[in-house]
């Protein structure tokens, strides 16, 4: 598990696995300390992110922050549990706060009158999930100002740095029947743990003595009968045979291959089913018997781009439909425009409302546009920008 900090005692250490016993069961002991660690800036208290909110208070996190000056309205009803009728009129943020603090003691709740950089700064994650609050040109800017946030530090020499420290920056939106998410933890956040899934374990049959060395295995009762990663790294115990016998592979491997630091393994056009290899085990004995070999997660590093990238240069997007392929590239392009006619005009399009679909659709035909000039003045860009055009009947069914 993770490593205790220096400063917890070895009786608050026995409290929080106790406590959190069960999410530590599900889903780890390092993801639970990173969310009890967390402070939450949520930025819009909608129907997201007020149950954004319930769910990490519930968790444990030690503080949770609302900003949204937005008075409360008869439609917020409908999709934030903390109002009612007597709240109509007032802040959704100042009412929100004290029926969530209800949930936990354990976690600070509440609000702020203003968002400055002081404000987001003090937090580790930031969630956006209401236009009433914060427009396009806002977002692009916080979301810059958190993946390039740095802190004072020292380098090995004692001199002053700025030391990068990104805050996460997390958007999410609903309209009817569409929604969009958008994540950025900076372009160096580490993956320590792909999937959440328990490693996989399996049963050696034979290891043979080549350059390449190849490993059967089988499929214990009770796990997941599926492929391993590709490339994945494995560790070795109780294997029979299979010690070192000349000195280099000693000093590289240890005394058997059960010592062995982890192998990364790698398959070969016409290997037989559930097999793989490792490497070279030329400076081992012969494999005798038994053992087991188990999937060992390492950290990997990954880059998220940037809110303003990301409109531009989506990359591949999530399908969202088997029949009509490409439509998540028009309902993106619809969001967009959606987005575009809220900066423009202080709100999002009305529903069913003629005169606003059609400006929806000119901002469409905009930003095409705009991404068609983009393509056509950078021929040898490395990533062309999103290169579709308007599906009228896609706008109006997003917008709509």
């Amino acid at each position: 598990g993770a490593p205790r900090r220096p400063d917890v005692t070895p009786q608050e250490e026995a409290v929080f696995r106790n406590k959190f016993s069960r999410q530590i069961a599900t889903m780890g002991e390092e993801t639970v300390r990173k969310l009890v660690r967390m402070k939450v800036l949520i930025v819009g208290m909608t129907g997201i992110g007020t149950e954004v909110a319930k769910n990490i208070i519930l968790q444990g996190s030690r503080a949770v922050t609302f900003y949204d000056p937005t008075p409360v309205a008869m439609k917020d009803l409908g999709v934030n549990f903390c109002l009612s009728e007597s709240d109509i009129g007032k802040r959704r943020d100042e009412v929100t706060v004290p029926k969530l603090q209800e949930l936990s003691k354990e976690c600070k709740v509440s609000m702020v009158n203003e968002l400055t950089d002081e404000v987001v700064a003090d937090h580790t994650v930031v969630v956006i999930t209401s236009h009433d609050v914060m427009s396009k040109p806002d977002m692009i800017r916080w979301n810059e100002f958190c993946r390039g946030f740095t802190i004072d530090s020292t380098n090995d020499a004692g001199a002053p740095i700025k030391k990068p420290a990104p805050i996460s920056f997390i958007y999410a939106f609903t309209g009817g029947m569409f929604g969009t998410v958008f994540v950025d933890h900076g372009d160096k956040h580490v993956v320590s743990d792909p999937n959440g899934e328990h490693p996989m374990v399996r049963m050696v049959s034979s290891i043979s003595i080549e350059e390449n060395g190849l490993v059967r295995y089988a499929v214990p009762d009770g796990q997941r009968p599926e492929s391993l990663p590709e490339g994945c790294m494995i560790e070795f115990a109780d294997v029979e045979g299979m010690y070192a016998t000349d000195d280099a592979t000693y000093q590289t491997h240890g005394i058997s291959i059960n010592k062995s630091k982890a192998w990364q393994t790698f398959k070969r056009p016409g290997d037989p089913v559930n097999t793989l290899r490792i490497g070279d085990t030329r400076g081992f004995s012969e494999y005798v018997g038994g053992g087991t070999f188990t999937e060992k997660k390492t950290p990997t590093p990954f880059a998220f781009k940037s809110l303003a990238t990301s409109i531009t240069h989506p990359g591949e997007l999530p399908m969202t439909d088997m029949v009509n392929f490409g439509v998540e590239y028009q309902q993106h392009i619809a969001l967009q425009a959606t987005l575009d006619f809220h900066s423009k005009n202080g709100r999002l399009p009305t529903p069913n409302d003629e005169s606003d679909t059609e400006e929806v659709l000119k901002l469409a035909q905009r930003f095409v546009g705009a991404m068609q000039v983009f393509n056509e003045t950078t021929p040898n860009a490395k990533v062309a920008a999103i290169d579709n055009d308007v599906d009228e009947d896609v706008i109006r069914k997003v917008h709509t």
